[in-house]
């Protein structure tokens, strides 16, 4: 079905810090609050409503009995609708996403750091979450740089509390 990396080595030194996964990811991200998925036989001009209504960047495409099939996101819209001036009311999503197996998935156990490797390797601001072979979220780039913000934040202030004499990483705070 999806296409799957093998995990992708993370130095030693970042994972000390980093607890941050896949699912947690999904938690916080704006996709976990609204119905991410659109079934292949809709129209681009569904999807596109979506995207305004939700101010979102992409959507998982699904079959009818909710399977993932592919992905369908802006720069999908722009390179093969707009670009092109078909109907947005006549083209079905099936004709212009990314179908499977050509999606990159993270499990939901990956790390922060194997998520963004994932989507740094393939160029990409949009990750399905699966749980074996189950749908099981969508996360962005976004999610990825909040989640990196407050890490560095904790790192930051246990390296300036260190520097203080308070401690920091041995445990004496």
């Amino acid at each position: 079905m999806f296409r799957s990396i093998l995990r992708l080595p993370v130095l030693n030194a970042t994972r000390a810090y980093s607890t941050v996964n896949a699912k947690q990811l999904f938690e916080k991200s704006c996709y976990s609050k609204i119905d991410y998925k659109i079934t292949q036989d809709s129209s681009v001009q569904d999807a596109v409503h979506r995207f305004s209504a939700f101010d979102i960047g992409c959507l998982v495409v699904t079959d009818n009995e909710e399977k993932p099939v592919g992905i369908f996101s802006e720069g999908d819209f722009i390179k093969r609708v707009a670009s092109v001036k078909k109907d947005n009311s006549e083209v079905q999503i099936k004709d212009v996403c990314t179908l499977a197996p050509n999606i990159l998935v993270a499990q939901m156990d990956d790390s922060l750091e194997d998520c963004m490797a994932k989507m740094h390797i393939r160029n990409i601001r949009h990750l399905v979450l699966v749980e074996g072979q189950k749908l099981s979220g969508l996360i962005s780039i976004k999610d990825l740089f909040r989640a990196q913000l407050e890490q560095n934040k904790v790192v930051i202030e246990k390296l300036t509390n260190f520097n203080l004499g308070k401690g920091a990483f041995f445990g004496s705070e």
